[in-house]
């Protein structure tokens, strides 16, 4: 009996890796199609409106890195073992860490300036 249950523990550590690297695929993809949607706002804005819809991209691009931050970090508490959840490796999530982080300091001073 210990036997079979020694086995199943096997088979199920095996299914659970199986299972976190396949999270892992899935939020590098997260991370490169997120990548192409940040760059393509800025030009469908461009495109559509010209200069003066496009600087809402200073606006949306902060908006759309806490979306994806919260997505991101959503999908990587499903992976269940610890040492696959390092999130160094997924360049763009940093980047929208800068963005959203620079947008925080960044509208302080904007707005101070318009006052002046």
């Amino acid at each position: 009996m210990e036997k079979d249950d020694a086995g199943s523990k096997v088979l199920s550590k095996r299914a659970v890796m199986k299972n976190d690297l396949n999270i892992r695929d899935k939020l590098k993809k997260i991370n490169n199609i997120g990548l192409v949607i940040f760059f393509t706002i800025p030009l469908v804005l461009f495109l559509l409106g010209g200069i003066t819809l496009a600087h809402w991209v200073a606006l949306l691009w902060p908006l759309y890195s806490l979306g994806f931050i919260i997505y991101f970090r959503k999908t990587l508490r499903t992976i269940s073992n610890e040492s696959l959840q390092d999130t160094r490796m997924y360049s763009f999530y940093s980047l929208t860490w800068f963005v959203l982080i620079g947008s925080i300091i960044g509208i302080p001073y904007i707005f101070c300036q318009m006052v002046k």
